[in-house]
């Protein structure tokens, strides 16, 4: 049976790699019927060569979408390990960070909205107030608009 080890730079790129849970390595481990070893920033493959391959596999997706900033959680663990296991490839990956770009791209738009106008004239004349010399009124001043 071949052993094959995967080394990372660190033990946190790996810990983030498998969502700080090391149960999903033995889940992995499992699902393929292979023996997974972890020590700091390597991991060991012990077993038939095709699951050995397929187990690499679902770690180089899952580092992918690491390197590119997608967090790595359960979901996705157990979501790429299911699509490897059904051979369909690196389409998972792909298609979550299609969806994380999708969504930055969402949360960046709204960073840059405009605010709102006021509801009613007196809480415009309110907002504009710019007269530094004077104080602001305070809010009973604006009791009549209706909002």
């Amino acid at each position: 049976m071949p052993v094959e080890t995967i080394t990372y730079e660190t033990p946190e790129f790996l810990q983030q790699l498998i969502a700080h849970d090391v149960n999903l390595l033995r889940r992995l481990g499992e699902t393929f019927g292979i023996k997974i070893t972890s020590r700091d920033e390597w991991v060991r493959f012990d077993g038939a060569e095709a699951e050995v391959g397929l187990a690499k596999e679902v770690l180089t997706q899952l580092e992918r979408v690491g390197r590119q900033g997608g967090p790595v959680t359960e979901s996705l663990f157990t979501m790429v390990t299911e699509s490897v296991k059904e051979a369909r490839g690196d389409q998972s990956s792909n298609r979550v960070m299609a969806l994380k770009m999708l969504g930055s791209s969402r949360s960046r738009r709204r960073a840059h909205r405009s605010p709102t106008s006021p509801p009613c004239d007196r809480m415009r004349w309110y907002s504009e107030w710019d007269r530094p010399a004077q104080a602001r009124p305070i809010w009973p001043w604006l009791r009549g608009c209706n909002f």
